[in-house]
């Protein structure tokens, strides 16, 4: 099952994350869609970044935002900061704070 929410990242860098569900375990994956021209178009879905399962995920988060130069050099590269680092933490916190009720 794959369940993918849009979140607004503030850099105006395209991306979004998802969580994919596969064996009993639900990792985080940052996006983006690309069409594909050899496929008249189609629209395709690139991974940019894997954070890993979301509790590693999340920590993974919570300690760049305590150690900012922690923050990957790769989603800085590509123009991700630190309010989009806010974004996907929320985001993360809700996705969680929902599964659990």
């Amino acid at each position: 099952m794959i369940e993918a929410r849009e979140v607004v990242t503030l850099s105006n860098t395209p991306g979004y994350l998802t969580a994919i569900k596969s064996r009993g375990y639900t990792y985080i994956q940052l996006r983006k869609s690309v069409f594909d021209k050899e496929k008249k178009g189609k629209v395709k879905k690139e991974i940019i970044f894997s954070f890993g399962s979301t509790t590693k995920a999340l920590q993974k988060m919570y300690a760049w935002r305590e150690e900012p130069r922690m923050f990957p050099d790769k989603l800085s590269d590509l123009g991700y900061n630190f309010a989009d680092l806010e974004n996907w933490i929320k985001w993360m916190e809700q996705k969680t704070k929902n599964e659990m009720a």
